[in-house]
């Protein structure tokens, strides 16, 4: 026997494709247990995608949601622990190399529970009363208080869970909540649809007799017009006194694990980035965002905070113009909806391969998707994933031949507006060429999944060939 268990810790996202990814990287060897958060669902509330003559795959015994599974080699010995496995929480027995057994265990802490769970505590206790050895994966959610996080949370395609290509860019908002948010006056930009400004001068009013806001009234006011309206300029040169401050203090390098990597930065429309180029090269967005509560909304089905975003406008410059930003509700909708994210995530790797899509913003994609999820039944996205995917298709076609995509949440603002015509002309002939290969497909009114597979293959084999293996599997199974 080894004498060491290799563990890997992974959140498929209730993914078909991750699943799949998942096999194949166990089947080429180098694991001995898979620790597993929101595994793919099936129909009964049981765990599918996750079979394999060489792995057990452990799930607790429950009757709600399943979102924790453990995968150990059939080469070790191994049993699941009931009485400490709960709803979200799957403890499996494993003897290691000194045939002693240690207990590994994949947790899922929900975003709107306490942290850590009383189970998981419950764990932690009862291994270290009997002496055990423990090892725990987890997906903690971006929130939680556990890792120290306050008002920070991942946006775009990771925390939508579409992002189809490696780990190289990350975007990251960092809220800005003021002080006394109900006296914030938000109003309706009227030239620019989808866009507020912030009137921030009753909370300068109330907050300058409040000793404990001292600083903050001192910075606020000097990030605000005459009129007392937030400036982009003014708040934007400020956080970018910040970082570059904050990077000047560690000498614009930082050390982990005894590697240093030097760091960069640069501002460029509403973000800050940071540049990592030793040992791995990748780049982190830091995109500040104005908290605004619910009644504040300009929108009347708003019943969460939502966020100003200070992205600037080069069609249509304005200092106090922020975009107003719903990304939580936007979440909610594409949410649990079966084959919704596979097809997003397909349709952007068709993008990214097409070189005359480029001005196709994968928001723009998101977008058409959120318009079809609020005209379709839920039972839309069950269907295969071949015909969703063709609907989509279609959707997109449509939109470029009428040259908008207009904003989800304010249909007056145009997304395609910045786009020239030659830009557009572009997307179309190659969406166009596209959906006219789906056309020969004959019209079945029932799909099964071998035609997806004859879908998958109506697509240019240049096309084809550029896709991940894991999506042939996709189309495949």
């Amino acid at each position: 026997m080894n004498q060491e268990l290799t563990v890997l810790q992974v959140n498929l996202h209730k993914s078909k494709i991750a699943s799949a990814e998942l096999l194949l990287n166990l089947e080429k060897g180098g694991y001995d247990v898979a620790l597993v958060q929101e595994p793919w669902i099936a129909s009964g509330n049981v765990v599918a995608g996750l079979k394999s003559p060489n792995y057990t795959t452990y799930t607790p015994s429950v009757t709600n949601k399943v979102r924790t599974a453990v995968l150990v080699s059939k080469k070790l010995y191994s049993h699941v622990n009931l009485n400490l496995s709960t709803d979200d929480l799957t403890v499996v027995a494993v003897k290691d190399c000194r045939d002693e057994l240690i207990l590994l265990a994949s947790c899922y802490l929900p975003h709107d529970g306490e942290a850590p769970t009383a189970e998981l505590q419950r764990l932690v206790a009862t291994s270290s009363r009997r002496k055990q050895s423990l090892v725990v994966g987890a997906d903690a959610n971006a929130h939680h208080t556990i890792w120290g996080s306050r008002d920070i949370n991942a946006i775009g395609s990771y925390a939508d869970n579409l992002k189809v290509k490696y780990p190289d860019e990350y975007d990251l908002v960092f809220r800005l909540k003021l002080p006394e948010g109900k006296r914030i006056q938000v109003v309706k930009d009227e030239e620019i649809p989808g866009n507020v400004k912030i009137d921030l001068s009753e909370v300068l009013k109330v907050i300058a007799k409040q000793t404990q806001h001292l600083n903050t009234y001192n910075r606020l006011k000097k990030t605000v017009t005459d009129e007392g309206l937030l400036s982009l300029k003014l708040l934007q040169s400020w956080l970018e006194s910040c970082f570059t401050k904050a990077l000047d203090s560690i000498n614009k390098k930082i050390t982990h694990d005894g590697i240093t990597s030097p760091l960069s930065y640069s501002k460029q429309g509403p973000a800050h980035t940071i540049y990592v180029k030793v040992p791995y090269t990748y780049s982190v967005d830091f995109v500040p965002a104005i908290v605004l509560i619910s009644t504040k909304a300009i929108l009347p089905t708003i019943s969460k905070d939502w966020d100003a975003i200070p992205k600037p406008l080069k069609f249509l410059p304005s200092d106090t113009s922020f975009r107003a930003s719903y990304d939580s509700l936007e979440n909610e909708i594409i949410k649990d909806k079966n084959n919704l994210k596979n097809a997003l995530r397909i349709m952007k790797k068709y993008r990214d391969i097409h070189t005359n899509l480029y001005n196709l913003k994968s928001y723009y994609i998101k977008t058409l998707f959120l318009w079809r999820a609020s005209k379709e039944p839920s039972t839309f996205w069950n269907k295969p994933i071949s015909f969703v995917v063709s609907q989509l298709f279609i959707d997109l076609k449509s939109s470029l031949e009428k040259c908008e995509l207009p904003f989800y949440w304010d249909h007056k603002l145009n997304l395609y507006e910045r786009i020239g015509q030659n830009g557009l002309d572009s997307m179309r002939t190659c969406v166009a060429s596209t959906v006219a290969i789906l056309d020969k497909y004959p019209k079945q009114k029932d799909r099964t999944e071998n035609h997806d597979l004859k879908i998958y293959k109506l697509f240019p084999r240049s096309y084809r060939n550029k896709l991940h293996p894991v999506t042939l599997q996709l189309f495949l199974t």
